[in-house]
């Protein structure tokens, strides 16, 4: 067995952007986890409220905390979807559409109805 080649000298490094993904991507799941919490939150103060009011609205001082908790809970829930979105997609181009390297493939098949996207790889 052969030892590997040395990197070629001057030739950039792939490393720095691979990282840069796979952090993107945990960014992009943190979003996406703040979102479920937040949005289910919201949606559990959104119902409380319905339960205590109807559909009136709520006129007491405690129930106006709870509204604008729950407005406060939605707009997180919205911040960690685009965040979430655009980290997961943004690390995922990063990590797909830097320079392959020999052990990393992609690929696209047309086919009946559509067509087959697949990339292989080492991560």
């Amino acid at each position: 067995m052969l030892p590997p080649e040395p990197p070629v000298a001057g030739a950039p490094s792939r490393a720095p952007l691979r990282v840069a993904g796979w952090v993107a991507i945990g960014v992009g799941a943190t979003g996406l986890a703040v979102f479920t919490i937040a949005g289910l939150s919201a949606k559990g103060v959104h119902d409380d409220l319905e339960a205590d009011c109807g559909s009136a609205p709520c006129t007491d001082a405690g129930h106006r905390d709870d509204a604008s908790r729950g407005k406060t809970l939605q707009t997180v829930a919205n911040i960690g979807l685009v965040a979430g979105l655009l980290g997961v997609a943004g690390g995922t181009a990063m990590l797909l559409f830097v320079e392959p390297t020999p052990e990393t493939q992609a690929s696209f098949a047309p086919a009946p109805g559509g067509g087959v996207f697949a990339y292989r790889g080492k991560f």
